[in-house]
């Protein structure tokens, strides 16, 4: 691991079951489509392991940032199984699985997005698609087709008093309506 500043970057290769790093380590813990992978491989229980690894490095009052991809429709799944040649290897979760999964935090801010986007080949595609998502297939069609999970989480506080330390305010906005806040220390 180098750490220069305020960023962190990892030079090896980590199992996301079994995290390297000592118990509240990070302020923040963020991935993208890393549940699908474990879940693969290990299935619910691992996914469920992954998620209680992430909780455990996470100092008390920590927050984890996501975006998870989910089972979507039949047609995404049908797709999956037919055009994507990795699909075998990949455990999509529902959003009632996410939801569970979150169950460890203190605070959570959870949206299931896009429908159609996923289907975009090309940027622009997808761009266009999303419009049609929020407009008009969003406020149609259930949750549990989304496509997207994006999220934020607070670890629980043990006691109202919180260590004092020098921090960098760190700001990210992974939903539409609703802004994560979060510090980093140096």
């Amino acid at each position: 691991m180098n750490v220069t500043g305020s960023r962190i970057e990892l030079s090896t290769r980590v199992n996301a079951t079994r995290l390297p790093f000592e118990g509240h380590a990070f302020d923040i813990v963020a991935f993208k489509s890393v549940l699908g992978g474990i879940g693969g491989a290990l299935g619910w229980e691992g996914q469920k392991i992954e998620m209680g690894e992430m909780h455990r490095v996470l100092w008390q009052g920590g927050h984890l940032a996501f975006a998870e991809n989910l089972t979507a429709s039949p047609l995404h799944r049908f797709l999956h199984t037919r055009c994507v040649k990795w699909a075998a290897r990949w455990r999509y979760i529902s959003p009632a699985e996410m939801s569970e999964l979150l169950g460890v935090f203190a605070a959570r801010q959870l949206a299931f997005r896009e429908v159609a986007a996923a289907f975009g080949r090309r940027e622009w595609q997808r761009s266009i698609l999303h419009l049609t998502d929020a407009d008009v297939l969003e406020p149609l069609l259930p949750t549990r087709y989304r496509y997207i999970a994006l999220g934020c989480a607070t670890k629980w506080r043990t006691s109202r008093l919180y260590r004092v330390r020098r921090t960098q305010q760190v700001t990210a906005s992974p939903m539409k309506d609703s802004t994560c806040a979060a510090t980093r220390s140096r």
